[in-house]
C-alpha cells in the first residue's frame, strides 16, 4: 500500500464536512473497528486499484491520532502514522470520537 497521499481527500468520510453515512458498502461502526485494529485502510478513490497501487486513507490516520493509537504490529502504518503527525493536520477538521454519531442514522 502506498502512502503517497498529503491531505485526505475532499470526499474522506473522516472529514467532518462528509457526507453523513456514506462509508462505501461499510457501517460506522465496521468501519470504526477496522481502522482501529490496525489493518490498512485503503483511501476510497483507490481501492479498485490493484494492492500495490491502493494508497493509504489519510483520513484514517488522522482518526488514529484522534484516539491516541500507535500501530503494535503494522510497522509500516506506524511509519505513515508518525509522518501524518510530524504534517500537522488540523484536527478540529476531522472526526475522531465523533465518528460513530456522524455516520449512524
Amino acid at each position: 500500500m502506498l502512502d503517497n497521499l498529503k491531505e485526505p481527500c475532499k470526499e474522506c468520510p473522516f472529514r467532518k464536512s462528509s457526507l453523513k453515512g456514506w462509508l462505501g458498502g461499510l457501517t460506522a461502526r465496521e468501519t470504526w473497528d477496522y481502522v482501529l485494529s490496525e489493518f490498512d485502510f485503503a483511501c476510497h478513490m483507490t481501492r479498485k486499484k490493484p494492492d500495490a497501487k491502493m494508497s493509504r486513507c489519510k483520513g484514517s490516520q488522522i482518526f488514529l491520532l484522534h484516539h491516541c493509537k500507535s500501530p503494535k504490529i503494522n510497522m509500516p502504518l506506524k511509519k505513515a502514522l508518525d509522518q501524518t503527525r510530524k504534517e500537522g493536520h488540523e484536527m478540529d477538521n476531522y472526526l475522531g470520537f465523533d465518528f460513530l454519531t456522524h455516520h449512524t442514522y
